[in-house]
């Protein structure tokens, strides 16, 4: 009988150690590493955001269609248009999809959304020939529930 309690306390014990290191590795990998770490390894070349792009975009994008941001509809159909640089390509990336369209010769873009069920999030970004950009991005929200 005791080598039994023994036995089971000793595969108790190996067990629960096994467990605590299991544990303590799991949050030393989850911790962000120290910062004398960070300091170590060599920054890349800084990429602008497209906050930043937009502030400073050396190309016109203005949408005209939807009229403002964080806009409410109740039709999950959407005409999306604007004006950019003529001949420009704007890529629109909205939450069931990516499309992208040449703006005219005077420079109007126009296409037709299928909107999802509560919050899209719509990226437009146009881009010239000579690899400048403009950038804006819309919240709309579809809601067919009657107000």
């Amino acid at each position: 009988m005791k080598k039994e309690v023994f036995l089971a306390v000793l595969v108790g014990f190996g067990l629960g150690l096994v467990i605590t290191f299991g544990i303590w590795t799991a949050n030393k990998n989850l911790k962000p590493s120290s910062p004398s770490a960070a300091q170590t390894i060599s920054p890349s070349p800084a990429v602008p955001t497209p906050a930043q792009n937009q502030a400073t975009s050396a190309i016109p994008l203005i949408i005209t269609t939807p009229d403002q941001d964080e806009m409410l509809v109740n039709s999950n159909q959407l005409t999306l248009s604007g004006k950019t640089q003529p001949g420009s390509t704007v890529s629109v990336i909205h939450e069931t999809g990516q499309q992208i369209l040449v703006a005219d010769s005077a420079g109007i873009f126009s296409l037709d959304l299928t909107l999802e069920g509560g919050y899209n999030r719509i990226s437009v970004r146009a881009f010239d020939t000579n690899g400048n950009f403009a950038a804006k991005d819309l919240l709309i929200t579809y809601s067919s529930t009657k107000i």
